[in-house]
């Protein structure tokens, strides 16, 4: 399996060096952070981050600003996505129930990010997880939905049903915040 190295050595000119080097300095923090919460456990966080890395360098050539909140809600998107699969993993290896669901703790997420957006994009950031990270990928970085797939690694058909589901949760949601649609 390659590593993180492996793949960093692979990159082509100094600029995407530089470019990978900032992201890694300023988000490697915030990444473990939230693959702890996730994980409870400092070893997998850990390998949640490199992978999270791994996969944030096969798109590297997509990343345009540094220092943009698309990149901090990317970064964040990919590695609680990341934690997630780990914790699966770890929860069918070892063949237990843990008693506090990861995906709950996407919610203390939402309540800090929550007082920063307009009402359609609370709305957004409420969404059941499975619907939401989508949305945030589509609509506020404006990624495609075969980019998304290869993000989430589900098959595009997949995206495409839970975009349209999506839409019909959101326009509820909208309704009840009094917005019109």
């Amino acid at each position: 399996m390659l590593t993180l190295t492996d793949y960093k050595d692979k990159l082509q000119d100094e600029e995407e060096r530089n470019r990978f080097r900032q992201i890694y300095e300023q988000y490697s923090g915030l990444m473990l952070y939230r693959a702890e919460q996730i994980l409870k456990d400092k070893q997998l966080a850990e390998d949640a981050v490199s992978q999270a890395f791994i996969n944030i360098l096969l798109n590297l050539s997509k990343i345009s600003g540094i220092e943009c909140n698309k990149l901090r809600h990317y970064v964040v998107i990919v590695v609680e996505r990341t934690a997630i699969d780990i914790y699966r993993k770890e929860k069918r290896r070892k063949n237990i129930i843990c008693d506090k669901d990861p995906e709950l703790l996407t919610a203390e997420l939402t309540d800090t990010l929550e007082a920063q957006f307009n009402p359609v994009e609370k709305c957004i950031y409420q969404l059941p997880e499975i619907y939401k990270e989508i949305f945030v990928l589509k609509y506020c970085y404006g990624y495609s939905n075969h980019m998304i797939s290869e993000i989430l690694q589900v098959k595009e058909t997949t995206i495409r049903q839970r975009i349209m589901r999506g839409k019909e949760v959101l326009k509820k949601m909208l309704k009840e915040e009094g917005i019109d649609v």
